[in-house]
């Protein structure tokens, strides 16, 4: 399960749950990478994106989504 919460300029929008249907043979964070990939195709993207495990595919994901924003998009992990 992957959890959406949606801010806008300091204001929550508002929070979904979402289920992707996966292979048991990808790791979480394929699926967490797939995940922000198609969610994001249709959608505008924030400034700032923060995913609950590190990825391995974040420095690609960064510049992909820079580019299709035409400004610099950032992920953090934040630590506990």
């Amino acid at each position: 399960m992957h959890s959406g919460i949606f801010f806008s300029h300091g204001t929550k929008l508002g929070n979904r749950a979402y289920f992707p249907k996966a292979d048991p043979s990808f790791s979480s964070t394929e699926i967490l990478a797939s995940f922000l990939t198609q969610f994001y195709d249709d959608k505008p993207l924030p400034k700032l994106i923060l995913i609950s495990e590190q990825i391995e595919e974040k420095t690609l994901l960064t510049e992909a989504f820079s580019l299709k924003a035409n400004r610099k998009i950032f992920f953090l992990y934040p630590k506990r």
